[in-house]
């Protein structure tokens, strides 16, 4: 008798619950990929703010620390003294007097650019004119904006913006009292009298930014904003 042949055993498909189970396991392997990449983005996100932010903070003092170290100069002192270069003026009250401020805080630097001597103003721009020019730069915050306005020989340019994220400047000014040349006290433009300010031997300049990672999220986010504090001594002081 012929030996009957085995029927083969028809394949069995996979059942709902373990259709579901491997659908979960997926979800859960695409969410963790997700949350990987998610992070990784974050984490680009915040390193490129606050290298931003640590460029607006150089440029910003830099900026300020330049002018304020050309505060005071003019071309030939062989030849002329502050007093006649820079004579009593405006809010300047004082002959030679370079620095001035108001409560607010705004800074007013002035001195005398030469002639092609590439003496540069808070803009970046310097004198290619045939005569000598009385430069004053003046700093202030708006907006969160950094702005500075040049005045050349008494005729102010438009206020130009310099640097954001920038929420407050706060000035305060060094006083040599008894002409030895260090800084016996800081003192805030309100707190200055008119003789104080040709005393002026350095300027304390304290920049707020605003911190670009606040309201994010994850930790070490760190306070809303953040301080920059820099002392700048006068070169030219007369």
């Amino acid at each position: 008798m012929p030996r009957a042949m085995p029927v083969p055993r028809a394949q069995a498909g996979l059942s709902m619950i373990e259709l579901l189970i491997v659908v979960l396991i997926s979800l859960l392997m695409l969410a963790g990929l997700f949350s990987i990449v998610y992070g990784t983005r974050q984490n680009f996100l915040a390193q490129n703010q606050l290298a931003q932010l640590q460029d607006n903070e150089r440029l910003a003092m830099n900026l300020i620390t330049n002018v304020i170290q050309t505060g005071g100069y003019f071309p030939n002192p062989t030849a002329f003294t502050a007093a006649q270069m820079l004579p009593a003026a405006g809010v300047y009250a004082n002959p030679g007097q370079s620095i001035f401020g108001v409560p607010g805080d705004q800074i007013f630097v002035r001195y005398v650019a030469g002639t092609n001597d590439g003496v540069m103003d808070c803009n970046g721009q310097t004198n290619s004119t045939a005569v000598p020019l009385t430069d004053v730069n003046n700093f202030y915050v708006v907006g969160n904006q950094l702005y500075c306005q040049v005045t050349a020989n008494g005729v102010a340019a438009q206020p130009q913006p310099l640097v954001s994220g920038i929420t407050a400047i706060t000035i305060t000014y060094g006083v040599d009292v008894n002409g030895d040349g260090s800084v016996d006290q800081y003192l805030s433009a309100a707190n200055m009298t008119p003789a104080n300010w040709n005393n002026v031997v350095s300027v304390q300049v304290q920049l707020t930014f605003a911190n670009p990672l606040t309201g994010t999220t994850g930790a070490g986010v760190g306070p809303a904003t953040l301080t920059l504090t820099r002392t700048v001594d006068l070169l030219n002081r007369t």
